[in-house]
């Protein structure tokens, strides 16, 4: 199984350093041995992101709740087979009101891996 993980942080001010809880996550799943990449998509090359996905093998895709909805069902048509989840302060709502899963999936994804050391649990 393709143990790759793709995180995306949308630029929502110049030269925005990367959040510091997707860098701890990542590094927890270093540790266990899952790769990942991490990209801060400014919005201006928003149709980047397709390339970027085919180009890395991803087996799951990992957006900051700053994504709007616009943007990740296009995603989630384009890569059916791809779990997307959203984490963030604004993935609560997400999850309450779309069919976007959002931080609730994050957290379960995370207890998923450390037990498991696999990401195929995670749901889609």
């Amino acid at each position: 199984m393709n143990r790759n993980i793709l995180f995306l942080q949308l630029e929502i001010i110049p030269n925005c350093p990367p959040h510091m809880g997707i860098c701890l996550f990542i590094d927890d799943l270093k540790k266990i041995g899952i790769n990942s990449d991490t990209y801060i998509i400014n919005a201006n090359f928003l149709e980047e992101i397709p390339a970027l996905v085919e180009k890395g093998n991803y087996s799951l895709i990992g957006l900051d709740s700053v994504f709007t909805i616009d943007i990740i069902k296009p995603l989630q048509k384009k890569f059916p087979n791809i779990p997307i989840i959203v984490g963030g302060v604004n993935s609560i709502p997400l999850l309450l009101h779309s069919d976007i899963h959002g931080h609730q999936h994050l957290h379960y994804g995370h207890q998923s891996v450390e037990r498991q050391n696999s990401i195929s649990s995670i749901p889609k």
